[in-house]
């Protein structure tokens, strides 16, 4: 009988520990100090236009936040890293931060000509007294440009657009700079044009064919990058291309010269 007390008092040991397979679910949110570590992996072979990049002036921009559930951001810890530290092997962001649910991570990389590597994950849960560690890699964001094919005095510049995959598209915003004539700095144009999605503008009135060049613009959304510096992509990016694309304003669909 003596053994069979000892047997049960063991189980009942191994229970409580979590020794028998599983793990405790006891777990704490009390907003007492934790540890959180996010890992953040990079392919180190990436494309070519960034194999001829001096990776040593280019940076991630990561931000790790928790919202409440009214929306509201009640922590956020930015940073900016160095692109040659995130490596196949993982660079390590260790933050203290209150034991809580619901944490998020958004980290981005752009060569500013309208390349971009994304990792995320959201909901990650940090209990009280323990090591979180959530895993994220960083991979190239695929999006499609849409040119209209001809334009007509007045038309609205909404119908050129940059469609990001669904869960990417809250990190981006773009516009789109334009003007009847050339120019030589990114952003230049500031006796031209510069129409974004939410705020679109017309394009020109004219009684002739008018050749329009034009410069888009992809900026982080700042709700994702407060207190990390700004990213601005440009395309064509002119530190690096000389020549910008044009289009075409005709007076009315079926124009004729």
């Amino acid at each position: 009988m003596r053994k069979r007390y000892i047997l049960i008092l063991s189980l009942v040991s191994l229970l409580l520990t979590g020794c028998l397979g599983g793990t405790s679910t006891n777990y704490i949110y009390d907003g007492s100090p934790t540890a959180l570590e996010v890992v953040i992996r990079r392919d180190t072979v990436g494309p070519m236009s960034l194999s001829a990049t001096d990776q040593s002036k280019q940076f991630v921009r990561v931000k790790l936040w928790m919202d409440n559930d009214a929306g509201e951001t009640i922590y956020q810890s930015s940073e900016t890293i160095p692109l040659g530290e995130i490596t196949a092997d993982g660079y390590t962001l260790a933050r203290e931060v209150p034991a809580n649910k619901g944490y998020s991570v958004v980290a981005v990389y752009s060569d500013n000509r309208g390349y971009f590597e994304v990792a995320q994950q959201l909901q990650i849960n940090a209990p009280a007294e323990k090591v979180t560690t959530a895993s994220v890699n960083m991979v190239p964001v695929e999006y499609e440009i849409v040119i209209p094919d001809k334009m007509y005095s007045g038309g609205t510049m909404n119908q050129f657009k940059i469609v990001f995959p669904a869960e990417y598209k809250h990190l981006f915003d773009y516009g789109i700079y334009f003007r009847s004539w050339p120019w030589a700095v990114n952003g230049e144009p500031s006796l031209g044009s510069y129409s974004r999605p939410e705020a679109p503008i017309n394009t020109y009135q004219v009684d002739g064919p008018l050749e329009v060049y034009y410069q888009f613009v992809i900026n982080l959304n700042r709700e994702y990058v407060s207190n990390v510096p700004a990213l601005r992509a440009y395309m064509p990016n002119l530190d690096y291309e000389k020549d910008l694309p044009v289009f075409w304003v005709y007076p009315y669909p079926g124009y004729q010269e």
